[in-house]
């Protein structure tokens, strides 16, 4: 088995690319997982990913809403 990393560098082919390694996957021929969109906020993330995000972010640096209203005034 090889591990590889991708990087899609085109905004406007990754659903493209993006569509081919799905179909490559529902053949059982790879495995997706750590999918994550940097540098897109507000791109669509699948279950996986938010998943990932959200349990990445538990076990990060906790704040009190008023720290992340201070946080997010800046």
């Amino acid at each position: 088995m090889r591990t590889v990393s991708l990087e899609i560098t085109s905004d406007e082919d990754e659903e493209f690319v993006m569509s081919i390694l799905r179909a490559l996957e529902q053949k059982k021929l790879i495995q997706l997982s750590n999918a994550r969109l940097l540098g897109l906020p507000g791109g669509p993330m699948s279950v996986e990913t938010a998943n990932a995000v959200l349990t990445e972010a538990e076990a990060g640096k906790s704040f009190t809403a008023e720290e992340a209203r201070k946080y997010l005034r800046k």
